[in-house]
Parts: C-alpha cells; sequence; structure tokens
C-alpha cells in the first residue's frame, strides 16, 4: 500500500472574498435535527465573544455556494458555511420547515408562492412574503475563553441578515479577515452582539467583527 495522501489543504486565496461579493450581488433549534451529543452555539443580545470558525469537507455536488471556476464548495474541498433556506409558520401548527431547495430539491412551498405570483398575486403582497424563505447559515465553531461553553466544536445556526451579511462586509473592507477560517493561517474572531428587539422579543446582531491572532495553527486531524 502506498503512503496515505494528506487531506492538506488551504482555502485559495480571493476565495471567500469572491464568494463574500457574490452573496452582496445575490443580494430554536427546533427544524434541525442534530445528532445526540452535539453541541449548539447560541448568541446573546449585548454580549462579546471569540469563536475560531472551522472549515469542513464539503461531500454533497449541490452545495449551495458551488463555484467551479474557483473550486470554491465543490466535492471534497474545504469550506466553512452550510447555507440553507427556512420556511417559517407554516400550516395551523405554525411550524419552521427547511426548504428542500436547499438540497436540490423541488419545494411545494415554493411553487405555490410562484403560482400565486403568477396567477397575478403582487410580490409584496402579505401571503406571498409571508411563503419566502428566509437565509440562514450554519457554522461549526469553537468558543474561546467562554465560560458558558466548553472549547470544542458547536454547531451554530443563524440567519444570514445577522451575521453573515456584516462578515461579507468586514471581508470586503479587511483582507486581514478573508483566511479567518483556514486551519494554519486563519485567526480568531471577536464579535460584538447589539441587542436588538421586534415586539416583546429581543435578539442579538452582529455589530462589529475584529480578528485576533490565534495562539496557534490547527492540527487536520480536527476535520474528522
Amino acid at each position: 500500500m502506498g503512503k496515505k495522501q494528506s487531506r492538506k489543504r488551504k482555502f485559495m486565496k480571493g476565495a471567500i472574498a469572491r464568494n463574500a461579493a457574490r452573496q452582496a450581488r445575490g443580494s430554536q433549534y427546533g427544524h434541525l435535527n442534530l445528532p445526540k451529543g452535539i453541541s449548539v452555539f447560541k448568541e446573546e443580545p449585548g454580549s462579546r465573544v471569540l469563536l475560531d470558525i472551522m472549515p469542513y469537507e464539503v461531500k454533497i455536488p449541490n452545495h449551495p455556494d458551488r463555484d467551479d471556476e474557483y473550486g470554491i464548495a465543490v466535492p471534497g474541498s474545504l469550506w466553512y458555511r452550510r447555507p440553507y433556506l427556512i420556511h417559517r409558520n407554516i400550516g395551523p401548527e405554525r411550524l419552521s420547515i427547511v426548504c428542500p431547495s436547499s438540497i436540490g430539491q423541488k419545494c411545494p412551498i415554493c411553487e405555490y408562492r410562484a403560482q400565486l405570483m403568477k396567477d397575478g398575486a403582487d410580490w409584496n403582497d402579505e401571503t406571498v412574503k409571508a411563503l419566502k424563505p428566509q437565509q440562514r447559515n450554519l457554522y461549526v465553531v469553537i468558543p474561546k475563553g467562554n465560560k458558558k461553553y466548553e472549547e470544542k466544536p458547536h454547531i451554530w445556526d443563524i440567519s444570514q441578515f445577522l451575521f453573515q451579511d456584516k462578515l461579507n462586509e468586514e471581508i470586503q473592507e479587511n483582507e486581514e479577515l478573508e483566511s479567518f477560517p483556514d486551519l494554519e493561517d486563519g485567526c480568531t474572531l471577536r464579535i460584538r452582539f447589539s441587542e436588538e428587539s421586534f415586539g416583546s422579543n429581543k435578539y442579538a446582531e452582529t455589530s462589529r467583527i475584529d480578528p485576533v491572532k490565534r495562539d496557534k495553527p490547527y492540527k487536520e486531524s480536527i476535520l474528522d
């Protein structure tokens, strides 16, 4: 048997900035079934956190971020987020349902919404707006120096608007941030969350992101 091929891979320079720009142009955990033993991170209004966002190996051919020209999110490559869409308040039980288009399948809710608009409904109609899916992202994060969370991988689920949009802006302004998920050359993200409110509900929105040098690089074994 020959020597096992190393899995050591680095992010292509410019890939994350390109993807951030592409996103800009395009624009409860009850709905997620996580394996037993998986820890979850949840942002809190008015908090300050240090997070290492870890890469993972893409295994699916229809990743939403896939960009064959730049080798972004193609099978076998490393990437740092898993975008998906969610429909909220569906049916009499007002359920949150992951949109099947997130895994490349047809969505009856999206098809119904499209038919309403085809039949003459305005995109700004309340019924049409209610059926529109919302963008969210999953990340694997390691909280640093946090009394509430162990320093181990956690799943973080947050809307595109509350975190990724701000990250995209910061990446385009600060080149140092672009390699943040790289195992060797990445950095810790110092994230500041403001306290916002919608009705009686309070929520956290990212107000600032700064790069912090890591004490040491991560080993490839963490990918497993």
